[in-house]
């Protein structure tokens, strides 16, 4: 199964920690890519994380682009 870019959104509520999550999440499998404490968001690679406790959300990461720069076109 191929793995997937995802932001996890932590659910603090229960005295889980995004560092806590972070770990646990790590130890399932997850290359953990990026931990973003004040957004409690942690970003990697994963593919599958149900069960895992303190995981409120597991959303895949979208990709935003802009076009080429052009002095016609706004930016």
């Amino acid at each position: 199964m191929a793995k997937t870019n995802v932001m996890v959104l932590v659910d603090d509520r229960d005295g889980h920690t995004v560092d806590s999550v972070a770990q646990e999440i790590a130890q399932t499998g997850v290359e953990v890519g990026r931990v973003i404490r004040g957004m409690k968001t942690i970003v990697g690679e994963v593919e599958d994380l149900r069960g895992v406790g303190g995981v409120l959300s597991v959303r895949e990461e979208g990709v935003i682009s802009l076009p080429p720069m052009d002095r016609n076109v706004a930016q």
